[in-house]
């Protein structure tokens, strides 16, 4: 078996998987009214968790496979970087699982984890489905100005770092969502707050894909919750989890966005003898690590904790979405130097905010050669 067919196995895992950590999320969820699910929530649990670990095997394997292929670290077309950004996001996901002891959650908690699973593995089934009708997976040569050591861990850390703060984001939007179904069924949120919530739910487009199926999960979930009669108190007691449990994820991915992005600035030196050109793609990127900056700021000189804190963590995670995947269809982007090739005859925006000058016009000039690996 080869690479292209272990990423089609991983496509499929996925879509097995998804369905069953979204059944494991739901059952926890309702148990904290009715107890008796707790068990088959445990069991929906493990068999996702089966799967979803088998999902980061295939994809994993199939990294590989495709790195014996080319012969060079994969990540230098639009394939080969979905490819390895799924792999992170879900390698990344079980390091939080094993650090954070998530699988010693019970009840509604445990719920919230499912719940992370599902939008992974269904975000990476969707991603497969992409890759099918889009992305053209013919291997191509390694340009002049990839051929460098920088290329690997640049690449790398920039991946762990999206993956990482993807899943606060995700725990942002878990809670807002509950926030927002509060307002709803409770009332007691101002119109204004209910306007800005509903917005940032279900008015970004580009990120309706994740945002609107988790927003609807949990709106049902409050509104069983809430007929049952346990109201929506257990919210407030659920908001300083939510709080340092993003936290924690943002400590994780901060510090390798950081390394990624001074590592593009290094390779930028030695490629084009500057460490910064004003590429909108790089503007991109910055604007992400000072909204970052920002959230980090506040949280410990101004004391921003809770909702406050959760909305400008959240802001970072839409920013991040731009640089990664929205950038490529903004008309400034066509000339930027930001291009992943798709296949050996075009080149493609890729998804990825770094510095990567990825084409043979693009090469170091010619008395400072590439450095091969």
């Amino acid at each position: 078996m080869n690479a292209d067919g272990l990423f089609e196995a991983t496509f499929w895992i996925c879509l097995l998987g998804a369905p069953a950590a979204l059944a494991g999320a739901l059952a926890h969820f309702f148990s904290v009214a009715r107890p008796g699910l707790e068990r088959p929530a445990r069991r929906f649990s493990l068999v996702a968790a089966l799967l979803g670990g088998a999902a980061t095997l295939a994809d994993g394997v199939s990294l590989a496979f495709r790195w014996k292929e080319t012969g060079h670290w994969p990540s230098q077309t639009l394939f080969e970087v979905i490819q390895f950004g799924t792999f992170v996001l879900l390698l990344c996901y079980w390091i939080v699982f094993g650090v954070l002891r998530l699988h010693a959650y019970r009840g509604a908690l445990r719920g919230l984890t499912n719940l992370f699973l599902f939008t992974l593995l269904a975000g990476i089934a969707g991603t497969a489905v992409y890759v099918r009708g889009v992305v053209n997976r013919a291997p191509d040569t390694l340009p002049p100005a990839l051929q460098s050591y920088w290329f690997p861990p640049h690449i790398s850390a920039l991946m762990v770092s999206y993956a990482t703060l993807t899943i606060a984001y995700v725990a942002c939007l878990v809670y807002f969502s509950f926030r927002f179904a509060r307002g709803v069924f409770e009332g007691g949120v101002g119109r204004a707050r209910m306007l800005a919530i509903g917005t940032f739910l279900f008015f970004p487009w580009f990120q309706a894909v994740v945002n609107v199926p988790v927003a609807l999960v949990c709106v049902g979930v409050a509104a069983v919750l809430y007929r049952t009669g346990k109201g929506m108190g257990w919210l407030d007691g659920w908001m300083q989890g939510f709080d340092d449990f993003s936290f924690r994820i943002f400590a994780i991915g901060f510090p390798f966005l950081t390394a990624g992005f001074f590592m593009g600035a290094f390779w930028a030196q030695e490629a084009w003898a500057t460490y910064w050109g004003w590429d909108s793609k790089e503007v991109s990127a910055l604007i992400t690590w000072l909204l970052y900056l920002l959230y980090l700021h506040l949280r410990f000189v101004a004391g921003w904790r809770g909702e406050k804190s959760m909305a400008l963590l959240s802001i970072g995670g839409v920013s991040i979405f731009i640089t990664f995947q929205l950038f490529g269809y903004l008309p400034e982007s066509q000339n930027s130097l930001h291009k992943y090739t798709e296949g050996s005859d075009s080149a493609r925006e890729g998804m990825l905010g770094s510095i990567q000058p990825e084409t043979p016009a693009l090469a170091p000039r010619s008395d400072q050669p590439a450095k091969n690996d």
